[in-house]
């Protein structure tokens, strides 16, 4: 198994860092303003962090 190093975004991209917290902090907020349960946008972060930006599965 080969070793993969990381980027660190924060160090790397800042103003992409800081619009991506942007647009996961007002997602957040919109999601508990509709009522919504937290444990379920955190399992739908979740499933989108897993599914790594592919379509079709």
């Amino acid at each position: 198994m080969t070793e993969h190093s990381r980027v660190n975004i924060g160090k790397q991209h800042p103003a992409s860092y800081q619009a991506l917290l942007a647009l996961s902090t007002t997602a957040e907020g919109s999601a508990a303003a509709a009522g919504l349960d937290p444990l379920l946008v955190e399992l739908v972060k979740i499933r989108l962090v897993k599914g790594g930006g592919r379509r079709g599965r």
